[in-house]
């Protein structure tokens, strides 16, 4: 059965906001949004946050954030406003994809040609995705490109997971693989990735 992420995701954040099953509504959300909720005052619109970025050989190795230098949102290469979300706009993703190209040095992150085509030295990478000092999601690219064959929109979330707002920090990093050649000609190119993240968006109504 195909499964309704609207309905998921709404019933997801009802249940935070009237502390279902000892949740505390306060670690997720602020004051106001849960009144909002409490009182069916809030809807969800689909969003799709993403975040591009270059990587040189050398970058291809460790720890690596992807919201890097980026401070605020800019069309074509970041959705998010500098490393959170801003205002009341709470985002709950149900899906996730990467997109990666090798290109020349001289590309920018905005004009690269992003395909679903992963190198296999880079499928052991991991995406951590960290807030308020927890991971909320923890996962292998190759979990998440290893569902392009069945499903066109990515890897499906298992668990729903809340992307808070009003500036409360995000990390979106990158681990890859130690000793892994990634690039086919480091001299020449350069490693451009994309991740987005598609999901639902809170909308204030009253």
């Amino acid at each position: 059965m195909k499964r309704n992420f609207y309905n998921e995701s709404m019933a997801f954040l009802e249940a935070i906001a009237s502390g279902k099953n000892g949740i505390q509504p306060k670690k997720y959300l602020d004051e106001i949004i849960i009144g909002k909720i409490n009182a069916a005052q809030v809807r969800l619109k689909p969003k799709t946050h993403y975040i591009r970025r270059k990587f040189s050989a050398a970058d291809l190795s460790g720890i690596q954030d992807m919201l890097k230098d980026q401070l605020t949102v800019k069309i074509g290469v970041n959705t998010f406003n500098g490393k959170s979300l801003s205002g009341m706009n709470y985002f709950i993703p149900n899906g996730i994809k990467i997109k990666y190209v090798e290109a020349a040095k001289a590309t920018t992150v905005v004009n690269a040609a992003y395909t679903t085509t992963i190198p296999a030295a880079m499928k052991t990478t991991n995406l951590i995705v960290r807030q308020s000092g927890s991971n909320i999601i923890e996962i292998p690219f190759f979990t998440i490109t290893d569902e392009y064959e069945t499903d066109q929109f990515g890897y499906k979330l298992d668990k729903l997971e809340i992307f808070k707002a009003l500036n409360t920090e995000l990390k979106i990093d990158l681990e890859f693989p130690g000793d892994a050649t990634i690039l086919t000609d480091s001299a020449a190119n350069d490693a451009f990735i994309e991740i987005s993240f598609e999901g639902y968006q809170t909308v204030a109504v009253g």
